[in-house]
This record gives structure tokens, sequence and C-alpha cells, in this order.
């Protein structure tokens, strides 16, 4: 999604499993090389034109779900989702701006419920999920207990992500369909002053996501409702400073994570502080290799990406592009969705495919 930038950092519960306590210790200034390239991971890019038609004109690619039967867009400035066929076909759009029944105020995330053939649209508005089958039809709407900003299925409701002060209600919950409660899994207790998301990443049938920001622990939630500790990185330089009190992110004196996405084989991570700019890093979950650079650059075809939008099946990252020539297009997608430049520029799906054997290299 294009939701990454300043995260919050996050405290873990008692009811956190604890898979490893071994730290991967990361050193950001401790770069090999100031850039890192996409043929040290990349098995494969594939590209997917979104059709361009007056009546699916694409603003921006806000987020992007691939499936085996479609490509859903969410694009939260028009407040709507464009889904095509995996081709890049336009199929139709799903608009439902409103305050009447089967209607949402304010569209700000979505998801695809794989198993029950169903679209879930989340108003950050009405603090509520609305479910529509991909045909356009309206099946229901679940009013939540609290205002999240990020959500996945899960089997008994839904993973929710919401923002919000230090010791106040912001955090990770799990919300159950059953007593129509949630319950804080992780809580926030840093102040930043920044309106940004914590990523829940979602990928063969498990869903991850990294806090806190500066102990940067990823988090696995599996099927069975169990949250465990998966991969406990400790960043370096340690923070200086505790957080408590309001801080300018313009001369934030510490790294902080701005970006994170995982896939079954690789996760990767951008990190910024005023002094040094920016870090990438890439890290191999088969092997634990590890690779620290100031930019990512695709050394395969050249295509430059604005915004990698999220993860999804089959070890892929999805990002979205438009095409500087054919600003009049949609944008293109991959499996790897890329961002777009200009208002109803032409989008076309980028698909990138992390390979699954290669090892971390130094260029």
């Amino acid at each position: 999604m294009y939701r990454c930038i300043f995260m919050f950092l996050l405290l873990c519960t008692s009811c956190v499993e604890q898979k490893d306590t071994t730290s991967i210790k990361i050193d950001l200034m401790a770069t090999d090389s100031d850039t890192l390239y996409y043929s040290s991971f990349v098995d494969s890019l594939s590209y997917i034109p979104l059709e361009t038609k007056d009546d699916c004109l694409i603003r921006e690619i806000t987020d992007a779900i691939l499936t085996n039967q479609y490509i859903f867009i969410l694009d939260t400035p028009q407040q709507s989702v464009w889904i095509y066929s995996t081709k890049g076909k336009f199929i139709r759009s799903l608009h439902h701006q409103g305050n009447g029944p089967g209607e949402y105020i304010n569209l700000i995330q979505f998801e695809y419920d794989a198993d029950n053939r169903e679209l879930l649209l989340l108003d950050g508005w009405n603090k509520s999920i609305l479910r529509y089958s991909p045909d356009d039809k309206f099946i229901d709407k679940t009013v939540l207990d609290i205002y999240p900003s990020d959500f996945k299925k899960t089997a008994d409701g839904y993973l929710l992500s919401m923002l919000g002060a230090p010791d106040s209600i912001g955090g990770v919950y799990s919300y159950s369909s059953q007593n129509h409660k949630s319950t804080q899994l992780i809580k926030r207790t840093y102040n930043l002053p920044c309106n940004f998301n914590w990523e829940l990443m979602g990928y063969d049938n498990e869903i991850t996501f990294m806090a806190p920001p500066f102990d940067n622990i990823v988090y696995s939630y599996d099927k069975k409702g169990a949250l465990r500790q998966q991969i406990p990185f400790k960043i370096y330089p340690l923070p200086t400073q505790s957080y408590t009190e309001d801080v300018s992110t313009q001369h934030l004196p510490d790294f902080i994570r701005t970006n994170y996405i995982e896939s079954s084989h690789w996760l990767y991570a951008t990190y910024w502080r005023a002094e040094s700019g920016l870090r990438v890093f890439l890290y191999n979950k088969q092997n634990g290799d590890l690779q620290i650079g100031k930019r990512l650059v695709n050394d395969i075809d050249r295509v430059k990406y604005t915004y990698m939008t999220s993860s999804c099946n089959h070890n892929r990252f999805v990002f979205g592009y438009r095409k500087e020539e054919n600003t009049d297009d949609n944008p293109i997608l991959s499996p790897v969705i890329v961002g777009l430049g200009y208002p109803y520029a032409p989008v076309s799906i980028y698909a990138l495919t992390p390979s699954s054997h290669k090892a971390c290299t130094f260029a």
C-alpha cells in the first residue's frame, strides 16, 4: 500500500508467543554498497497493462490485490475499487460512497476474502467493514468497536491496526465476530506526530506485521489466532531518546522505519533519519542473508516504479507505475504494483517475483 511512511512503536503483551529470543542485529550505517540491485534477489518481472476507457480512469493505485481470477485496485481519491481480469481487461468498478444502506462515507482500505469470494471495504468514518460480491452486490456490514486504519480477515473475524496517542487505544487488535469485541494484542507507546499506519501483510494464508519501529520485531498471526514473534530484528544505531514527548520528524535524530513489505522468502524495509537520509535492507528469510544500502535499483529492465504497495501469494511483491509517454492511459501492474505519477494516466500492474533460492549478494 502507499501507506508506508513512519510507524509507531508497539509493545507486545503477554499473549504473544515467543518464537526465538535471539536478536538479528542490523547496523544501518554499515552499508557495503550504496546501491542494492534487483538482480540479487529477483527471479522475474512481469507486467499487466490495465485497460484504459472512459469509464475506468484510475486516479491512484492506493493498494492492489492479485488473485487467480481478478485484479482489484483500491483508488481512495475516487473512493472506488476497480476490478480487472488477470490479463488487465476492465470488468467493473465498485463505487458506493454515501450514507445509506450498503454505502460507505470514507473508503480507506480493502481486502479480498478468497474463501467466500467477497470484497471487504473498510469505512474509516463509520468504523465498519462492508462486504460485497465481485459482481457488485452488497451482502452485509460489520460495525466495529474501534476505528482501525488497516485490517485483515481472520478465521474468527479481523486483525485490526489502529492509530492513537500513547497510553490510549492505539495498537493492533484481534476482533471476534462471535462476541463483537476487539482485544488489544500490541500497544503503541511512542509519541510521534505522524498519521501513519502499521502495515499488515497478507500472503499464503498468513498475516505478518513489523513492530515496533525502533525494536523492529516481525510478528506473525496464524489461522488459529496465535500471535508470535517471527523475526526479532534489532536495529543499530539504537534510539537516543524515549519519544514520550512530541518530536518533529523533520529533525528526527534516530532511524525510524518508513516502509515494510514481506513475502514468503523475503523481507524488505526502509529507514530514514534527518542526518543520514534513507537506508534500505533486504533480508532472506530462508538463509538469513542480509543486504543494506542507500537505494534499491531495478537493473533488470531499468523500469522505475514509484511505490511498493503490497505483497501477495507465491512469493511476489506488487508495484505500479505509469509510462511517462502515455499519461492518458491507466497504470501498469506487475505482481509488484507500482504507483502512479499523474492523475488519470495509464496504469499498469508490474509484478516482481523474488527468488526462492538466490542468496543475497552485494553488488
